[in-house]
């Protein structure tokens, strides 16, 4: 008996989002205009060694850290390396939803209480994205 794979067909969006307009926390936005404009298209980075590889946007919080190489400003697609709950080389590229990226945050604890913290932007970002094997 063959087994078929079915799989929902991607539409483009019909209206494109403002992706230097959709708010991550209080006072930052998911990305500037400028950082935009550097974000190489999806794949346009593939033939770079991943440890050559440069960041465009780096994301933290609590322990978690995305940095973006790529993007698909009409898919709201990124395209970089993640790292979750650790140091060193223990994450992985991959590909990230823009908007499930801008909903992100974590919990802390402050005093005994529970305090949802939002994500950040790293805006003294040099590119460098650290033990990346």
């Amino acid at each position: 008996m063959a087994i078929e794979t079915l799989s929902a067909p991607r539409i483009a969006p019909s209206t494109h989002a403002d992706w230097t307009r959709i708010k991550i926390n209080r006072t930052q936005t998911l990305m500037t205009k400028a950082e935009l404009g550097k974000l190489p298209a999806l794949g346009v980075t593939d033939g770079i060694p991943f440890d050559q590889k440069k960041g465009i946007v780096h994301y933290f919080g609590g322990t978690f850290d995305f940095w973006a190489v790529e993007f698909d400003a009409q898919w709201g697609e990124f395209f970089g390396y993640t790292r979750i709950g650790g140091n060193g080389s223990d994450g992985s590229w991959g590909y990230m939803d823009a908007h499930e990226l801008a909903k992100l945050g974590y919990t802390m604890s402050l005093c005994g209480r529970a305090i949802q913290m939002p994500l950040e932007r790293d805006l003294h970002f040099d590119g460098s994205i650290p033990c990346v094997d």
